[in-house]
């Protein structure tokens, strides 16, 4: 088992720190030339190799009973294969998703809202709020509740393929980055963030990702 976790952790470090350094070549080149598709896909590959050690992880967890980290990974992994799955295969609908394809993101959304929920309940109630990042990931997972709201209302959230894509993309960064930032970058940060401050470096993530995500939508609006 001890050998297995250290492959599982080998592979989801290199794997991340991949990720987090190649996510700007697909994000600074010309959309739909051959190095943008290329980084993407390496981009995806990378980011699916992190998502799936993070669940194989958080079911080790659980077999030693280590329930807290195994929540938190689990719901890591979740909020991550969740917009990386949607902003891969809504490239294939360029005139919007099918009956299909809003069937699954629907139960995801089900799934990411249910858990957010739950992480935050249980750490408020039976972890007393100690671990202020499940309260940070488990408010992004929340951000699932106006999709659901739209689906049952027969609305459309308004874009197009591109725009879709781009937001999964810039999403999954934002749980890459602040994972990073909570983990391997607190030996860094932690000089210089101190205290109550290092919240800053967890939560700049999805401040930027936020605002990312709404020049995105407005660069690439009804074009394909």
């Amino acid at each position: 088992m001890e050998l297995f976790t250290r492959i599982l952790l080998a592979i989801h470090i290199a794997a991340g720190f991949i990720s987090i350094v190649i996510f700007w070549v697909p994000i600074l080149t010309k959309k739909g030339n051959k190095l943008h598709r290329l980084a993407g896909k390496l981009y995806v590959y990378a980011m699916w190799a992190v998502t799936i050690s993070a669940m194989l992880l958080s079911v080790k967890n659980v077999l030693i009973e280590n329930y807290d980290s195994a929540l938190f990974l689990g719901f890591l992994s979740l909020i991550t294969a969740g917009p990386l799955w949607y902003g891969i295969a809504i490239l294939k609908h360029r005139n919007g998703p099918s009956l299909r394809l809003k069937k699954i993101q629907l139960v995801l959304n089900f799934m990411i809202l249910g858990m957010a929920v739950f992480m935050i309940l249980y750490n408020t109630i039976m972890l007393s709020g100690t671990h202020i990042l499940m309260y940070i990931f488990g408010g992004l997972g929340l951000t699932a509740l106006p999709e659901i709201t739209r689906y049952f209302k027969g609305k459309s959230n308004g874009r197009n393929h591109i725009q879709e894509h781009a937001i999964g993309m810039v999403t999954t960064a934002i749980a890459a980055y602040t994972a990073f930032f909570a983990f391997g970058g607190r030996a860094f940060f932690g000089e210089i963030f101190t205290g109550n401050l290092m919240i800053i470096p967890w939560v700049l993530p999805g401040v930027l990702g936020t605002i990312a995500n709404f020049y995105y939508g407005r660069k690439y609006a009804f074009k394909g």
